[in-house]
């Protein structure tokens, strides 16, 4: 199935607001939301997904009033369930890209597995392996390609 020419009406916002532009729909999270590893998300809807190739290409901008501590998030959730109240999310830092500091460098993208295995759940147990470097960075298209197959991260934790 391809979305080749999505438009913002097609969309399913979950704590985000939406804006179509030329170049591509603008996603911005809504400002109640203030916690790590909230849901913010578009997602397509009536698409059951769990194993596949997922290809987009996303461009990241820090918005004007975006605090000190902003990494311009970005990426892509999938195996979504009904009630936006689970799901597995790929995403990229684009500040963290092509930084000096060693750690933040190693943590320009991340896996994460919603509500259980989330980012802050990664930080408390000192859990690295789900994260890595990438030549990214702010005002630039990124291109994503998530391959998703077998089973969700957090039944192979158990």
């Amino acid at each position: 199935m391809k979305y080749n020419q999505l438009k913002a009406s097609d969309l399913v916002c979950v704590n985000v607001a939406v804006k179509a532009f030329a170049e591509g729909i603008q996603v911005i999270k809504n400002k109640k939301i203030m916690e790590f590893d909230e849901n913010t998300y578009v997602k397509l809807p009536d698409v059951n997904f769990h194993d596949g190739t997922i290809k987009v290409k996303v461009l990241s901008r820090l918005l004007p009033d975006a605090p000190e501590f902003a990494r311009g998030f970005i990426g892509i959730a999938f195996r979504i369930n009904e009630d936006d109240t689970a799901f597995e999310s790929f995403y990229v830092r684009p500040t963290n890209g092509r930084v000096c500091d060693p750690v933040r460098l190693h943590r320009a993208c991340q896996y994460f597995s919603y509500p259980g295995y989330t980012f802050d759940y990664f930080r408390r147990n000192n859990i690295l392996k789900y994260e890595n470097a990438a030549d990214i960075g702010l005002n630039e298209w990124i291109q994503l390609k998530a391959i998703i197959k077998g089973k969700p991260w957090d039944i192979l934790c158990e």
